[in-house]
Parts: C-alpha cells; sequence; structure tokens
C-alpha cells in the first residue's frame, strides 16, 4: 500500500499509484491507452466551446442504472471487498477517504477518491472543505463531486474524483473585468456567477478554505429541493490557484440527471460534472459523429436548472446573509 505523506509528495504519489496500476492492471492500462487516441472534436454554443470526446469504454458509466432498485441489486463497486484485484488504494488521512485510479479514464490522470465508508452520495459542510483541501494539495487536479442524480454512477457510495489536465472551458475563474456578476463579499470570500458561461457556473472563491466551503453551503441552502431527493441537484468543483492562493469552489446548478432523449433511439448522454464543464463524454459513435450545436445546446439547458429558478436563486443569495 503506497502511504500519503506530507503536501510535498502526495502529487508524486499519486504518479506513482497511477504508473504502478497501468504496470500491474492490464485493463485499466489498455482503457488509458485507448483515451491516448480517442476521438475529439469542438462545438460552440452560446455561452462557451465543448469538446465531444468518443470513448466506448464509459458505456459502463454513462449507461449504469442509477435507480434504488438497480443500485440495491448490484454490489457496490467502490467498496473494497468488491474491487478489482489489481485496484490498490493511496490513503489520504484525516480526510476519510482514499485515493484509486479510475480505470475508466476520461482525462490521462483520473482518480476516483471514495469514502472509506459505504455512505449515500451527499455533500456536507465538511466535504467541500476536503474537496479544496485536497485541491490544494493535487494542484494540477481539478477535484469534483457529482450529485446522486446530477451524474453520480454509485449514488450509493460517497465519493469525489480529481482529473488532469483538466482545463474545463465552464469552470475557469472569474473576475470583475470577465463580466461576472457579484453576488456577495464578506470576510474575504468571492461569491459570483459568470451568466456568459453556458453552464452558469457560481462560484465561491477565497483564501480560507473553511469560510468559502461555509459561504457556498450556505447559498446552496437557498435551492429547491426535489420531492424524494435529500439535497439540491448540483455538480461541484474545487481548484486551487497558486499564483493567487485562492481556493475556489464551482457549483452548476441541475434540474435533471439525464435529458429527455436520452436512450437507444436518441442520444446516449448522461451529463455528470466533468459534461457540465466542458467535455462531452460519447460512448456511441454516432452520436459523436451527428450531435449538433443546436442539440447539445437543448440537452445541457434541459438538465440544468431552469432560468425562471435560477434567477429568483440568484436574487435570494444577494438579499440574504450568507
Amino acid at each position: 500500500m503506497i502511504k500519503a505523506t506530507d503536501n510535498d509528495t502526495l502529487q508524486h504519489d499519486v504518479d506513482t499509484l497511477l504508473a504502478s496500476q497501468l504496470a500491474q492492471w492490464p485493463d485499466a492500462a489498455a482503457r488509458y491507452r485507448r483515451l491516448s487516441s480517442a476521438l475529439i472534436r469542438t462545438l460552440t454554443l452560446r455561452g462557451g466551446t465543448f469538446e465531444l470526446i468518443h470513448l466506448p469504454d464509459r458505456a459502463v458509466s454513462t449507461c449504469a442504472p442509477t435507480d434504488a432498485r438497480s443500485i440495491a441489486r448490484r454490489p457496490c463497486f467502490l467498496c473494497e471487498a468488491n474491487r478489482p484485484a489489481e485496484q490498490t488504494r493511496l490513503p489520504l488521512p484525516d480526510t476519510g477517504l482514499e485515493i484509486l485510479v479510475n480505470p475508466f479514464p476520461i482525462y490521462p490522470k483520473h482518480l476516483t477518491l471514495p469514502s472509506l465508508e459505504h455512505e449515500p452520495q451527499a455533500y456536507t459542510q465538511s466535504l467541500l472543505e476536503r474537496m479544496l483541501a485536497i485541491s490544494r494539495r493535487l494542484r494540477e487536479f481539478t477535484v469534483f463531486y457529482n450529485g446522486p442524480h446530477s451524474g453520480a454512477s454509485a449514488p450509493d457510495h460517497l465519493h469525489l474524483q480529481a482529473v488532469s489536465p483538466a482545463a474545463l472551458s465552464q469552470i475557469t475563474p472569474g473576475n470583475e473585468s470577465d463580466g461576472i456578476r457579484m453576488l456577495k463579499k464578506r470576510d474575504g470570500v468571492r461569491l459570483y456567477f459568470q451568466p456568459g458561461l453556458t453552464s452558469r457556473p457560481v462560484t465561491a472563491s477565497g483564501t480560507d478554505i473553511a469560510k468559502v466551503a461555509a459561504m457556498m453551503t450556505k447559498a446552496l441552502s437557498l435551492l429547491p429541493i426535489r420531492h424524494g431527493d435529500t439535497e439540491p441537484r448540483v455538480n461541484m468543483y474545487a481548484t486551487y490557484c497558486g499564483q493567487s492562493e485562492e481556493a475556489a469552489l464551482t457549483a452548476i446548478l441541475r434540474d435533471r440527471h439525464r435529458p429527455s432523449c436520452y436512450g437507444d433511439d436518441g442520444v446516449v448522454f448522461s451529463p455528470g460534472a466533468i459534461d457540465m464543464g466542458g467535455r462531452i463524454v460519447l460512448p456511441r459513435k454516432r452520436d459523436f459523429d451527428t450531435l449538433t450545436p443546436t442539440q447539445l445546446q437543448s440537452m445541457i439547458d434541459e438538465v440544468l436548472l431552469p432560468e425562471e429558478t435560477f434567477n429568483r436563486f440568484i436574487l435570494d443569495c444577494i438579499s440574504h446573509p450568507l
């Protein structure tokens, strides 16, 4: 077992884990090789350019059933007892998480960070703080969270993911000169959203990660929760800017898990954080070949929080103490 040590060596330890796993785990290594030659093209929507990537290996996640009955019938693949024999872990002391190499990659470095306990996928202020702390240690990576109804293929087991290099077009730090809309400034934390971007990301940023996590938690508490859900539907991303020493937590607010056109006769597209952030994962070649900007815009608009509800949330952020 590889042990995570201090801040200066965690990145090295992750690289060592990845190299070791690809040397010892043939199935995972083959998928990483196929990723390196995957077909990619771009589509320009209003509010940004999205990268389409054809990854047949991701069908297992894209098409995963996430209803309660299906989840109950299958063993949890994030629990240690059910993992492939080749999969090894890197502990993350004091986080309640550990690091695994994701065997179905979307980026050249793709990690899964499952909880040590089998507990439902749900965010807390503590989890957001841990996301930010991990992103500060793994500065090459974007650390992200898929809500249980917003892209998570294992909603029964709490986990984060991290990818590198992760230049996601919809997840970029904003300044007032960039046309952002400032919602709150308090105790060194800025809360703002970027109306010019397709996914309408909302970001809290500052140098104190506890205050950043608290601001985002309070903001998200203003969102409606659907009947039967346990939290607002959301994708979240933690990033760290070494130049400004600011940690940023970005949320993309969701309404649907999948667009209504999802399926064999439509488009096999089940958007999670990476898709909403700017890289669209398409397991089927015909979807990759034929998807148009108009179709993609429509699907993204459909899974985002409706504009009227989003605008009400923005006004609430301005008027409520956070």
